[in-house]
Formats: C-alpha cells, structure tokens, sequence
C-alpha cells in the first residue's frame, strides 16, 4: 500500500472543510450582521419609548429613534407592535396611522385617536361609542366582586375621555365616564376624565371639583396633563391666579407640553424658562 495515501486523504478532507467552512462563512457572518441591526433597532426602540414617556416628554427625539428603529427592523414583531402607540404619545399622529394600515387588528383607542386627530371624526367617534357599549354590556354582566369589573371601567375610562377630549359624543361619554368613577371612585385617570368632560360641556363648577380631587388623588408631582386640566378650568371659571399657578406647574413639568403652551399665550402669560417655571413650582 502506498504510504502517502493516508496524508493524501488528509490532505483532501482539510481542502474539504477549509472549502466548507468557506461556504458558511457568509451565511454566518449575515446571521451575525442581522442579530447586530436587530439589537440596535430595539436600542432605538428603548429610547424612542423613554423619550415618549419621559417628564419633560422629548417628542421630537421619540420620533427620531422610533423612525430609525423601524429603518433597522422593519420586520421586527416588538418594534413594529410598539411603534404607533410611541408615534402617538409624541403626537406624531399621520405616521401611527400609517403603522396601525398595516395591522390585521389595529388598537381601537389608538386608531379612534388618530382619527379623531386628523378630522374624521365620524369614524373614530363611531370606534369609541362602540367600545363603550360593548364594556357596559360586560359590566352588568358582571358581578360587583367580579376583578374584571376594574379593568372593564376602564374600557369605559379610556373610550370615554378621548370622545370628551375631542369634544364629541358628549352625553355618551359622561355615561361612560359617571359608570366608570361609580367602580374606581378613587382612580386618579377616572375622576380627571369625568372632571374634563365637565370642563368640555362647560360646568366648570363641576369640572373643578372632579379636577382638584384628581390632583389631591395624584402621587406628588402631579402629571402635567392633570395640572394643565385643573388650570384650564380655572381660566374659564375666572380665577386667574389659581390657573397660572397649575399652567406653570405643569409647564415645569412639561415645558413643550403644547396645550399648556397654548393656554398661558391665550391668557397673555410671559412664558419663562423652565429654570424660572421649576423655581415657582418648588417656592409654590
């Protein structure tokens, strides 16, 4: 037997592998490659979402990062489930729409949201009456121990405050919301919405009692959007100085907040910087 088979056939099986491993080397380097761009798009994500939710909100930055996360993973299940709910807590409104067009099942208050947002107010008025019949059906279904009560409320809370923000639907949205704070008499979320559909149908009496229970109900600080309800209803009632007061705490908080912006211009109020708003609130 020739003695240099054995190293011939060894010879051969390493340009086997060598040639093998060459062949996987680029499917392996893609799969590696593609893990990277997956982890940085749910890095973007991550900061999109702080940056939506943060206190001061940084909405031009949410967007940016959520933007660039679905660049990177325009595929990924959890960053394109995640991005209308980011792209509309920024108030980026057009472009949740178009993430919600291309959902089987698109979330029903985010979508009435939208609608609502861009002048179809029909529609999105249609959503939301809709939920709240089908979760007062459930909820005389329900037993009064039943721990499905509080998240029905909810449903009820959360549908009827955007119809009350839009200012549409008025006294189907007050059923909605009375039913809701009569289950969660003490929920921070459902007394303030059942105050601002005061303020919206113009009780401002009534609408002050609910808003100040609200903030009093509210771990301190307060959110921005419970202190920019309070103050609005203390500008339409007249007090002015109580609702400069509230505008500025919740511009501290909040300093783009555009509705509270907006209010402290219609009131003719010098907007500070928020160094200035910050000092007021902890002297207040």
């Amino acid at each position: 037997m020739n003695r240099h088979v054995p190293l011939m056939i060894t010879l051969g099986l390493l340009v086997l592998a060598v040639s093998l491993l060459a062949g996987l080397r680029q499917p392996v380097l893609r799969s590696l490659d593609q893990m990277r761009t997956e982890y940085v798009a749910l890095g973007h994500l991550n900061e999109a979402f702080l940056c939506a939710h943060s206190r001061p909100a940084r909405r031009q930055e949410a967007i940016s990062h959520m933007d660039r996360a679905l660049a990177l993973g325009p595929s990924q299940a959890n960053v394109v489930g995640a991005a209308a709910e980011i792209y509309v807590a920024a108030g980026a409104y057009d472009r949740a729409l178009q993430m919600m067009s291309k959902q089987m099942n698109p979330n029903p208050y985010l979508l009435a949201q939208c609608r609502l947002h861009e002048g179809k107010v029909r529609e999105g008025t249609q959503i939301l009456v809709g939920i709240g019949r089908a979760a007062s059906r459930s909820l005389e279904s329900r037993r009064s121990d039943d721990p499905l009560r509080a998240a029905t409320a909810m449903e009820l809370n959360n549908a009827g405050y955007l119809l009350a923000d839009a200012g549409v639907a008025l006294p189907q949205a007050q059923r909605m919301l009375e039913t809701a704070v009569d289950v969660l008499p003490l929920d921070v979320n459902c007394v303030d919405s059942l105050g601002w559909l005061f303020y919206r149908t113009g009780d401002y009496r009534r609408a002050i009692f609910f808003l100040e229970r609200a903030v009093r109900l509210q771990a301190s600080p307060a959110e921005p959007e419970l202190l920019y309800h309070l103050g609005a209803a203390y500008a339409r009632q007249g007090d002015r100085r109580r609702a400069v007061k509230m505008l500025m705490k919740a511009q501290a908080l909040d300093p783009e907040h555009p509705e509270v912006r907006r209010e402290l211009r219609t009131m003719r109020w010098l907007l500070p910087s928020p160094a200035m708003a910050c000092a007021e609130s902890a002297a207040s």
